[in-house]
């Protein structure tokens, strides 16, 4: 596997080709990925090309070259892990009342019935709606919930957006 790390010069080249790749391309695919929460795989799959590509033109790569290891080396998170990133910091802000009105509405936290339960005590946890069909189940209002539930308490309880932020994206790197 070729190392793509070079003397001073490459990197400003490869610095100023990061930029130009997140300015025009990047930002397209992050730009309303909420919405991509539940769709078919095919539709990920034609957004991780264009990311898979946009590695390469970073680096140069050759066309065959794998493009995971780019990505490492980016910290850029595959598509599907770059949506759950931004349903869980809408969740987040949504729980903190710093999203919009309409949005803090979806969200509410679980109200346990019992006490004695473990989840109980854990005033982290998000209520789930009940749904009838899977276009229901792929709204905010359901996948936030069930994606935040899943979380490690440790990470849920962030003090602040940018340790939150950090902390998820470390997790979906590892996970």
């Amino acid at each position: 596997m070729t190392e793509y790390k070079d003397d001073g010069r490459f990197t400003i080249i490869a610095n100023f080709r990061r930029a130009a790749v997140r300015a025009l391309i990047t930002s397209r695919i992050d730009y309303a990925n909420s919405l991509l929460c539940g769709t078919s795989s095919a539709n990920i799959q034609r957004l991780q090309r264009a990311q898979n590509r946009a590695a390469k033109l970073v680096f140069l790569a050759k066309k065959r070259d794998h493009a995971s290891p780019l990505l490492d080396q980016l910290h850029w998170l595959p598509v599907y892990k770059r949506v759950t990133y931004k349903i869980l910091t809408i969740a987040y802000k949504c729980i903190h009342n710093c999203a919009p009105p309409y949005l803090n509405d979806l969200i509410s936290l679980y109200q346990s019935e019992r006490r004695g339960l473990r989840s109980g005590t854990d005033t982290t946890l998000l209520a789930r709606p009940r749904t009838a069909t899977s276009s229901g189940d792929r709204s905010f209002a359901a996948a936030a919930p069930r994606l935040w539930n899943q979380l490690p308490r440790c990470i849920r309880e962030s003090s602040s957006l940018g340790a939150f932020q950090r902390s998820l994206k470390t997790f979906l790197f590892n996970s």
